[in-house]
């Protein structure tokens, strides 16, 4: 916002307009001018700037070609540089949207990281094994040494004698009144 009262060059009003019915709002261009806004309205009013005197635009072009070659981290870094401008113009609403999209971008982007370097190193591990080998897992140790899934040393330490559940106990009761 403009400290004094300034006289601006002609040239100046002429890019004011320029960019006022190139379709930036009144707000963009009396931040991009240094212009107050109650001047640049005034100014437009009086000399009958209207966009809707404007030829209409020639149609957008649809093909989404053009967007083939953007990356996923360019687009995580423009949306971080548009908050940071949103918060630096205090526009605190505008800065939540742009907060937002960054973090849903910054997610996928952390998301395709983490999916990448997973097929890298399986990659990597299937470029180690040997042609006709059977990958088979480590054993579990327990604390005495024995592989954890081996059923011989599991059955070596079960005991018939541990109590029975409530369920267990009344799965037999059911079982010894039907027999009877």
């Amino acid at each position: 916002m403009t400290d004094a009262h300034r006289i601006r060059s002609a040239e100046t009003w002429e890019r004011v307009r320029a960019d006022y019915l190139s379709g930036l709002t009144g707000e963009e261009v009396c931040r991009r001018h240094d212009l107050a806004p109650s001047t640049f309205w005034a100014r437009a009013q009086a000399e009958g700037w209207r966009r809707s005197d404007q030829p209409d635009p020639e149609p957008e072009n649809d093909d989404l070609e053009l967007y083939a070659d953007v990356d996923l981290t360019e687009l995580v870094d423009r949306t971080w540089r548009r908050l940071a401008r949103a918060i630096d113009r205090g526009a605190s609403v505008e800065a939540a949207r742009w907060a937002r999209l960054h973090a849903d971008l910054h997610a996928r982007g952390q998301a395709v990281a983490l999916a990448e370097s997973q097929e890298a190193r399986q990659a990597e591990h299937l470029a180690r094994v040997r042609p006709g080998e059977v990958h088979r897992p480590r054993p579990r140790l327990g604390p005495d040494g024995r592989d954890v899934h081996d059923l011989e040393s599991l059955e070596s330490n079960f005991s018939g004698d541990a109590p029975l559940n409530r369920a267990e106990r009344r799965r037999l009761e059911r079982e010894a009144r039907r027999r009877s």
